[in-house]
């Protein structure tokens, strides 16, 4: 008996419906098509069984590209390699694609097992045919380490340029108008050496300059447009010459009036092929697109973010997103998706100098850039930014009274994470807020710190008048933490706990309607009427007029002016997860 079809017809299925009779007898599928007798009966098969489009990439998105060079795949339909690579120990070469749009590490550390490995061709992926090729041995670029493995920045590979002429040079003389360039680099400041980036002619092109002090810089035949963030880590740099700015990771550092990018050559980490400006650093990827990509610049360097995961850039979540409503808010992580700007200034007390530091793309400070920035010397926090989108900044101008970050080099600690170490004797941070910013409100305050010694009395934070009315404050007597709130000189509620803390703790506390809360779940004390917190006084974190200063460690300062108590165990839970303090 001849078998009934649901979806009869006199002419067999195409394309991608096209699939064979499974011994079900009820579905056709491409899996059933074994060459058995059975199978031979073909039908349309069904949705689920059908193969996805791949999807698209980069230029895909965004076309027109007049160079592309990357270690990940940019178009779906690029047929191409990645590289050819040389392996040290025969000179023999290889080309290197993709597996699943990613560098074939696999095959690269086969062929280069036990050897290091250079780029001899970084094949242009745009279709123009711009390879960039690298034929002397010497000067070529490695990619892979006889001992590490394949060479990365980030979580993904890398070509790392060394110091001596390692550069790739595009021989193939172009006339291309190029309109917008990102480049994701580590280039590292040498104080003695201009360092070119890529050159796309004799007056335009991507420069660190000594001139500049570890900026990067766009020369060209116009207006030069320079970064106000200094290198030294991974990131994004991208120049819209239609637009005539400069960003890196995403923000405009510098804009002109008339730029070109016009060019005559692609050379990648040098100024000319023979030329003495060769890049120190490390080059993960290149595109050059040569008509206007201005409306589409914030997706492009969204999919670029997205794939080397090198900044933080609102796509992601934290504790604000979770428990919101903050009223100042500041940490050494990032703490909403709704901010993405610095999380502090420092200051390097080499030469004074100071520099912006970011979130990574998990939302840990950027201590790649600190250390870069503050190299050999100490650094000092002068902005302690406010995160809840209330513009509260914490700051110290005075040199002397800055929290320090940076020890000769290196980024102080507490328990594995940055922290900012405030002295005993004059460190603190002010903050501008309204006279009645605390009041008659609730409040919820979350703290990471550490004092120094269990005997000492300082203050967290603190703010009040001169006299002892409008008084709200967070500090320690003799190594136990203390939280006070009284609106008359002789209203107060100074509250200590029983226990010492002279570990790394989450100080929480709030003031209800009830009572105060420290350490929740720990009651100290019911009110009887609510304290008018309102005053003229300076609000200081690291210091308390009625305290004084403290020899302590701050990480994250949260202010809600509102009643969290029933988010209190969430919030905790949410620090002790990044800090891993209990």
């Amino acid at each position: 008996m001849r078998k009934k079809f649901d979806n009869p017809s006199r002419t067999s299925p195409k394309s991608n419906d096209r699939g064979c009779l499974c011994k079900d007898t009820l579905t056709y599928s491409k899996k059933c098509c074994d060459g058995t007798l059975w199978a031979q009966g073909i039908g349309r098969i069904t949705a689920t069984d059908v193969t996805p489009p791949d999807p698209d990439l980069l230029l895909n998105l965004y076309p027109n590209s007049a160079a592309a060079y990357s270690l990940r795949k940019l178009d779906k339909n690029y047929e191409g390699y990645a590289i050819e690579v040389r392996r040290a120990s025969d000179n023999a070469t290889q080309d290197i694609g993709f597996v699943n749009n990613e560098l074939d590490t696999t095959t690269l550390s086969t062929f280069c097992s036990g050897t290091n490995g250079f780029v001899t061709t970084w094949y242009d992926q745009s279709g123009n045919g711009y390879d960039a090729t690298q034929t002397t041995a010497a000067n070529q670029p490695q990619i892979y380490d006889s001992v590490s493995g394949v060479i990365t920045q980030g979580t993904k590979s890398s070509i790392d340029f060394g110091t001596t002429l390692q550069n790739l040079c595009l021989s193939v003389t172009n006339s291309t108008t190029n309109n917008l360039i990102t480049v994701v680099h580590t280039a590292n400041y040498v104080a003695s050496k201009n360092q070119v980036i890529l050159a796309l002619s004799d007056n335009n092109y991507l420069i660190v300059a000594v001139a500049d002090s570890g900026k990067l810089k766009y020369a060209n035949s116009n207006d030069d447009m320079i970064s106000t963030t200094d290198v030294g880590s991974f990131q994004l740099s991208t120049i819209d010459i239609n637009d005539k700015k400069l960003y890196i990771n995403g923000l405009e550092e510098d804009s002109v009036t008339t730029v070109s990018g016009a060019s005559d050559r692609y050379v990648i980490a040098n100024y000319t092929n023979t030329g003495a400006n060769e890049m120190e650093g490390y080059i993960s990827e290149i595109v050059i697109w040569q008509t206007s990509q201005t409306s589409n610049l914030s997706n492009i360097n969204n999919n670029i973010n997205a794939q080397y995961q090198i900044y933080w850039d609102g796509s992601q979540t934290s504790l604000l997103d979770t428990y919101s409503g903050s009223a100042a808010a500041y940490s050494l992580r990032a703490l909403s998706s709704s901010y993405t700007g610095a999380l502090i200034e420092v200051r390097r007390a080499s030469d004074n100098a100071t520099t912006d530091i970011y979130a990574k793309y998990d939302g840990t400070l950027n201590v790649d850039a600190l250390e870069s920035f503050c190299s050999g010397t100490d650094g000092f926090v002068t902005t302690w930014y406010d995160q809840s989108g209330n513009g509260y900044d914490s700051t110290q101008t005075t040199a002397a009274s800055q929290p320090q970050i940076v020890s000769s080099g290196s980024v102080i600690e507490e328990n594995g994470k940055p922290a900012i170490q405030f002295d005993n004797t004059d460190d603190e941070f002010t903050i501008s807020v309204p006279n009645d910013f605390f009041g008659l409100n609730d409040i919820t305050t979350a703290i990471v710190s550490k004092n120094a010694s269990s005997s000492e009395t300082g203050g967290l934070m603190q703010k009040r008048n001169a006299v002892l009315d409008g008084n709200f404050g967070i500090g320690v007597s003799n190594g136990k933490y203390q939280f006070q709130t009284r609106d008359t000189g002789t209203g107060d509620l100074i509250l200590n706990t029983s226990s010492t803390y002279n570990t790394q703790q989450i100080i929480t506390n709030y003031r209800n309607s009830s009572g105060i809360y420290f350490n929740s779940p720990e009651v100290l004390s019911s009110l009887g009427t609510k304290a008018d917190l309102t005053s003229t006084g300076t609000f200081a974190l690291g210091n308390g007029s009625s305290y004084g200063f403290f020899g302590v460690t701050i990480q994250e300062t949260i202010i809600y002016l509102s009643d969290e108590s029933s988010n209190l165990s969430g919030i905790e839970t949410n620090i002790n997860d990044f800090y891993s303090i209990y």
